[in-house]
């Protein structure tokens, strides 16, 4: 909310950016891996008076998450034709479960919707050659907050049916190269942030933290209604 930080918007991108400058907040992992979108959000907020630092923070999550509905909106058009769904999908991006289940409109959830409006644009980028520079700077961002969007790989291949046949081809759009060239310094730099320790892979405690993760803000508060306000002092 506008009225005080969440979770690791105050913690660590608004301390990071008061106690040191952009770069050196880069160097610092944020779970293993570089959050562009806080580190970027944080310091803008850093630099007007404490008073207002939420607001402001909470102004800057809100019109990141307008910027990815309005793309959401754009390219959905190859894919939806009524305009109304279309509108109803971009804005539902807002309330999704995971979303739903914490604070909205807040720096440290927005790396939960940017891997969709990636995927989104690139399954867009084969039906239409049209470039939006909004899109290109969304991908930059997603890619440079969440590895993730990794998985987005597959919305690089075109398929095309030629006489009963299916023929796959890579995606040659500049979207596809962006996505690329962000996907690898994503990489880059949580190889870097491995090498200093910040975060081990296949390590116990890192699994069983993952699954509970997944079964509580995944399953639980898409399946079961009310489950992000459960409480064992209700039992």
């Amino acid at each position: 909310g506008y009225k005080s930080f969440w979770a690791e918007d105050g913690s660590l991108f608004y301390q990071g950016a008061v106690e040191g400058s952009f770069v050196e907040t880069l160097k610092s992992p944020t779970a293993g891996y570089l959050l562009l979108v806080g580190r970027i959000g944080g310091k803008i907020t850093s630099y007007f008076p404490i008073e207002y630092v939420t607001i402001v923070n909470f102004m800057i999550a809100t019109f990141v998450m307008a910027l990815c509905i309005v793309t959401l909106f754009y390219h959905s058009r190859t894919l939806v034709s009524k305009i109304s769904l279309r509108v109803l999908a971009a804005i539902g991006v807002a309330f999704i479960p995971i979303a739903n289940f914490d604070s909205l409109a807040n720096l440290a959830n927005l790396h939960f919707t940017l891997p969709f409006v990636v995927l989104v644009i690139l399954i867009s980028a084969q039906k239409s050659s049209k470039t939006s520079l909004l899109s290109v700077l969304l991908i930059i961002l997603a890619c440079l907050s969440d590895p993730l969007c990794i998985f987005c790989l597959p919305a690089l291949i075109n398929t095309q049916k030629v006489q009963a046949r299916f023929t796959l081809s890579i995606n040659k759009s500049l979207y596809s190269k962006v996505y690329l060239a962000s996907i690898a310094i994503q990489i880059v730099f949580t190889a870097m942030y491995l090498m200093q320790g910040a975060r081990s892979i296949g390590q116990e405690h890192s699994v069983i933290k993952t699954t509970y993760l997944f079964l509580d803000r995944v399953v639980g508060s898409t399946f079961i209604p009310g489950w992000g306000h459960v409480s064992s002092l209700d039992f």
